[in-house]
């Protein structure tokens, strides 16, 4: 059955844009965030595969001559790496979201990880309902629709994080979750403020070593090229107390 020209002309335009949108947003998070050339690299080849893909989708048919092997291999790459994003998103949102109380994790990273897991999960459900394939085409128009409302939840989802309490509010220092991985414990204590005011001894307590200590080791960062060491610092003031804390890093 053929599909109504808006879902054509909506579909085409969705899998062409996003394919460029993630080769614009890999680039520019690449060392705010990825730190790899990895996703670049995916969302180079979604940028190139995308307009094959979507071509099919807006004419409504496959191409009955030598440039269907293309189009047949670029839509199921396209759709294969949605998956596999909508996968990855998924898993490090379920796992950002249920270390937020140890790792202080930023609501809006969290957020960042639904909202990525629902816009591949929507292009998903954008490649099902526009596929020229008549058959099972009822079973189809299911599995697209499901998968929308999937999308839907998780965008609504996201934006409730965003919303929602700062991670500092649940933050709360875990000695275990300290000696398990130092890395994200000290970026929340920095970023929380929660060793300001403190004096030498809660300083000992909480972190350990001599009384009066000012620099902790604090993990290590995969930067993807040669990682870091971390180093957590505190400065004293007159009264005794924390005044500040900061955290450096420090190439191998």
């Amino acid at each position: 059955m053929s599909r109504p020209l808006w879902l054509r002309l909506t579909a085409g335009l969705v899998v062409t844009g996003a394919g460029l949108g993630a080769f614009a947003l890999a680039w520019a998070t690449l060392f705010s965030w990825w730190w790899t050339l990895t996703p670049l690299l995916v969302a180079f080849v979604l940028a190139f595969a995308s307009p094959f893909a979507a071509w099919p989708l807006v004419t409504g048919r496959w191409s009955r001559e030598a440039w269907i092997v293309p189009q047949v291999g670029a839509f199921a790459l396209t759709l294969l790496i949605y998956v596999g994003v909508a996968l990855v998103a998924a898993s490090r949102a379920l796992m950002a979201l249920t270390t937020r109380d140890d790792y202080g994790t930023p609501a809006l990273q969290c957020a960042a990880w639904l909202a990525l897991t629902a816009a591949a999960v929507l292009v998903i459900a954008t490649l099902v309902a526009a596929v020229p394939l008549d058959e099972r085409d009822g079973l189809l128009i299911v599995v697209a629709a499901a998968l929308g409302v999937a999308g839907l939840a998780g965008a609504g989802g996201a934006v409730a994080v965003a919303a929602g309490p700062s991670s500092c509010e649940q933050f709360a220092f875990d000695r275990g979750a300290w000696k398990r991985d130092r890395a994200p414990v000290a970026d929340a204590l920095v970023r929380c403020r929660t060793l300001v005011g403190l004096d030498e001894r809660e300083m000992q307590r909480l972190l350990g070593g001599r009384l009066g200590r000012t620099e902790w080791h604090a993990g290590y960062v995969d930067d993807g090229f040669f990682g870091a060491r971390q180093r957590l610092s505190v400065q004293y003031g007159r009264d005794g107390r924390v005044r500040s804390a900061r955290l450096d890093a420090f190439h191998l």
